[in-house]
């Protein structure tokens, strides 16, 4: 919601951004897959930040990390998320200003959108930050968040009304940056603190995330219903 109504006056301030991605080259949907990759990294830094004896091996070589590499890796997981999210609007900054917004764009900026929310949600759990059951949540809820509001403008609702509810992306991603940073914050005050802190700084701002999506998700379903079109239709698409 806070990202819906920022969006006009973020479009003005991105414009320089905007011109200078055109001026090195770049395109919308480089500039998506940039993103995309970026947030790959934040789930491995995630996921390393988690392992009890660290080791990195290489060609022959091998170097036993200190526990308070835990915090460095947090670090990095914190700016590559905050690089992902950059980038998701970077190229919306470009693609307006080279005049090149395109259907598929906005189909492959989605589809990686799922991508990497689904990739740090997932190493959020697997590293366990979070109870497994929270984590599904907070994955389902913000797939059907991205669902409804599309499932709505398709059948017709004003895209104003779909933006409703309180767990868009980047209200999602500020949670778990927030998070990410209070727990490097933990490390830091206590090197020696239990790895398994399942309802730790990350693992309260993931079941935060399984609240609020699923909230979100019945406020547009309320939006759609109230300003769907009353007239019966004859046939219904797939959803496939």
């Amino acid at each position: 919601m806070v990202g819906t109504k920022a969006k006009p006056k973020l479009k003005k301030i991105l414009e320089p951004l905007g011109r200078f991605g055109d001026r090195i080259g770049l395109t919308p949907n480089r500039i998506t897959v940039i993103g995309f990759s970026i947030s790959i990294l934040t789930g491995v830094m995630i996921y390393l930040s988690q392992i009890l004896t660290p080791k990195i091996e290489f060609f022959g070589f091998s170097y036993i990390l200190s526990e308070n590499t835990r915090i460095l890796f947090l670090a990095f997981a914190l700016v590559c998320l905050f690089w992902s999210g950059f980038f998701d609007v970077f190229d919306g900054a470009v693609a307006r200003y080279q005049n090149n917004i395109t259907v598929f764009g906005g189909f492959l900026d989605s589809v990686l959108d799922r991508y990497s929310d689904t990739i740090y949600l997932f190493a959020i759990i697997y590293s366990g930050y979070c109870e497994l059951y929270v984590g599904i949540f907070a994955i389902i809820g913000s797939f059907l968040v991205s669902y409804t509001r599309a499932r709505g403008e398709a059948g017709g609702v004003d895209s104003k009304h779909m933006a409703v509810g309180i767990a868009e992306r980047s209200e999602r991603m500020l949670i778990i940056c927030a998070t990410i940073f209070i727990q490097g914050l933990i490390y830091y005050t206590d090197p020696n603190s239990i790895i398994d802190q399942r309802w730790g700084p990350i693992g309260f701002g993931v079941l935060i995330l399984a609240i609020i999506t699923q909230i979100t998700v019945v406020h547009r379903i309320i939006a759609a219903y109230k300003n769907f079109p009353k007239e019966p239709i004859t046939e219904q698409n797939s959803d496939d």
